[in-house]
């Protein structure tokens, strides 16, 4: 068939469908009817005329059908409700395994604390700390063991006992990204805590008095910590065990469902910590006869009611849900919305969409960041423990009250990391800028690949090794800066990065990458500014839960089980933490190389629109035929 009695058999119902379009009041049924011939009119234009106007008409149309249909349908109505109805409940239900795991662990805790403490009496010191055991005694010689609830003042205590609980869970939940591991040694130490904090009442004779005060609030507390782990399993489970999804694809997955876990788990964390401030406290009804009957049958109609909730929501109703045929199969419907977050070297984009895309890089190149950050912390470990002779006991003692850098200390939160960057030794800054610039050339190169096509990958000669150089111990001297250490950073970083890249991607030299930078960047400066506060936003987030911990977990390790007066304890334990701090810092920064990186070809297109010019280049001169645009 021609083209022109192609038109001419469909060009009424075409200019129908474009009159349905442009009505206020669109009749759905006559929409989507006409939608399924229009595009099987596109198919068959896509096949036979390939190259001319008819197909880029249909197309056009297709698409506003679909954002008639799809892109301006009002949001489904009752998000909150759906989301304790369906979609938390779903997630329980896939993560079944998880919890079973996370509840098998704490319960071999408790285990753990209460066989400890019989056989060892002062376990319950060791755990709890001195002090706390010397309170709590001297609190039962008073005869009012459970007064630690009294002291403090209820909504002081409560905005402690929350934000430590929730820390505690978030902790549980964001070590999972080291295969689990992290998230085992956060449960079992909570349990183990509690086991041995019970046996220590029930040595005393005080279990019931203990157990009513502390489940009142510990039914949630603790449940919580399991409910946590659950989701920190969930998201190890993503990195290993990917199944048939790329192991990024199922991070992600993962990562979602452990989200959905702990929204709920914040939920209820707060709750607990508002009947441990408000309501622990009360242990007897003084003025009333048998007010000590009375306030036990509360507290145990409070505890009974807190467990049901616990095991009917979060174990029951998610079996219910899916006994009735009700549960979502939550990942493929996130693949499929997946699958479109491509990346586009082509588009002009917001900082919230850069922001995205940084992540979906780093997600597909997860793999080659461990491995890299990996082997780049141990050679830098190595040359720094052979530079001090094995003497890292002067890190440690560090003074950081004193030091210039404190400012920039004190906001990241980054104790363990800071001992990497203090750079008091010429040494130190080399092995810095030596990590830093390894970095920036290796990532350049994952970034050419994936974004660019393997056929553009580009060459690192010596202008470009001479630039990321220069620009590596820019960023590593801006760190000693003091007072505007926070400033410099957000000026200076994302700045740098962006002019190595111009280098990098134009094949410049350094000078010419100068003028270049400006150029791009007088339409751009709040756009890196906002990308760059974004990407630091989430890096320093990330830190402050799971640096302390992370760092600490395999010290705690050797400590529980090597006696201190060990030189092997107390050497292994250091090397581990710095270890540990470069492997943290050579994994994040990543995230600030990717950001800028897409941010270059975004500020390209803004001031120089390439890809539009090439795209009108191939449209070319147009004619008219029946009305339509006809290719020449």
């Amino acid at each position: 068939m021609q083209e022109t009695e192609f038109i001419g058999q469909n060009k009424e119902k075409w200019t129908e469908f474009e009159d349905v379009l442009t009505r206020k009041d669109k009749d759905p049924v006559r929409i989507t009817h006409l939608f399924i011939e229009t595009t099987d009119d596109l198919s068959f234009s896509r096949t036979r005329y390939s190259n001319r106007s008819v197909r880029v008409y249909l197309n056009g149309i297709a698409q506003q059908v679909y954002q008639t249909l799809y892109k301006n349908k009002s949001k489904v109505k009752g998000g909150f409700g759906k989301f304790w109805r369906e979609e938390l409940p779903d997630a329980m239900w896939h993560a079944r395994k998880s919890l079973l795991l996370s509840f098998i662990i704490f319960a071999f805790g408790v285990t753990i604390g209460v066989t400890s403490s019989m056989y060892y009496p002062d376990f319950a010191k060791i755990m709890l700390g001195h002090s706390y055991i010397e309170m709590t005694e001297a609190n039962i010689a008073e005869g009012d063991p459970m007064k630690v609830y009294k002291d403090s003042e209820p909504v002081f205590m409560f905005l402690r006992i929350a934000w430590n609980n929730i820390y505690i869970s978030f902790l549980a939940f964001v070590t999972g990204i080291l295969f689990g591991i992290g998230t085992v040694f956060i449960i079992l130490r909570n349990a183990i805590m509690f086991g041995a904090f019970m046996y220590f009442f029930i040595e005393r004779d005080l279990f019931q008095e203990s157990f009513l005060a502390i489940m009142l609030h510990g039914t949630l507390e603790l449940s919580m910590i399991v409910m946590s782990g659950c989701a920190g399993f969930a998201l190890s489970r993503g990195l290993l065990f990917p199944g048939t999804y790329t192991r990024g694809q199922a991070l992600i997955f993962s990562a979602r469902n452990g989200v959905r876990i702990m929204i709920g788990v914040v939920v209820l964390l707060v709750y607990a910590a508002l009947i441990e401030s408000f309501a622990t406290r009360y242990t007897d009804l003084p003025n009333i006869e048998n007010g000590k009957l009375i306030i036990d049958i509360i507290r145990g109609a409070v505890i009974a009611l807190s467990f049901l909730l616990v095991f009917g929501y979060f174990v029951w109703y998610p079996w219910y849900r899916h006994k009735k045929g009700l549960t979502k199969v939550i990942i493929n419907e996130e693949k499929a919305n997946l699958q479109g977050m491509n990346i586009s070297i082509s588009e002009i984009k917001t900082a919230g969409r850069l922001f995205t895309e940084t992540f979906i890089l780093f997600g597909k190149n997860f793999r080659k960041i461990i491995s890299f950050s990996s082997i780049a912390s141990i050679i830098a470990t190595i040359l720094f423990s052979i530079y001090i002779k094995g003497n890292f006991q002067f890190l440690f003692n560090y003074d950081y009250s004193d030091n210039i850098g404190y400012v920039y200390y004190s906001f990241w939160s980054w104790s363990s990391l800071y001992i990497v960057t203090n750079f008091d030794h010429l040494f130190e800054m080399i092995i810095a800028i030596g990590l830093c610039s390894s970095s920036l050339i290796f990532f350049s190169s994952v970034i050419s690949k994936y974004v660019l096509g393997k056929e553009n990958k580009l060459k690192i000669g010596v202008s470009q090794i001479t630039q990321t150089i220069i620009v590596s111990t820019i960023l590593c001297l801006s760190l000693k800066l003091s007072f505007f250490a926070i400033l410099t950073s957000i000026l200076v970083f994302p700045l740098l990065i962006l002019w190595y890249f111009i280098g990098y991607f134009e094949q410049t030299d350094l000078f010419r990458s100068i003028p270049r930078l400006f150029f791009l960047l007088r339409n751009g400066w709040g756009k890196m500014l906002g990308l760059f506060i974004l990407v630091v936003s989430m890096q320093w987030i990330v830190l402050f839960i799971s640096n302390e911990e992370i760092i600490s977990f395999p010290i705690q390790f050797i400590e529980m089980n090597i006696p201190s007066t060990w030189d092997i304890a107390r050497y292994s334990a250091q090397i581990i933490q710095v270890l540990l701090a470069y492997l943290i810092l050579c994994i994040f920064f990543p995230l600030t190389i990717f950001s800028n990186a897409l941010l270059y070809f975004s500020l390209v297109e803004i001031n120089e629109a390439p890809y539009l010019k090439k795209s009108l280049d191939i449209i070319g001169f147009k004619k008219r035929a029946y009305g339509l645009e006809k290719e020449k």
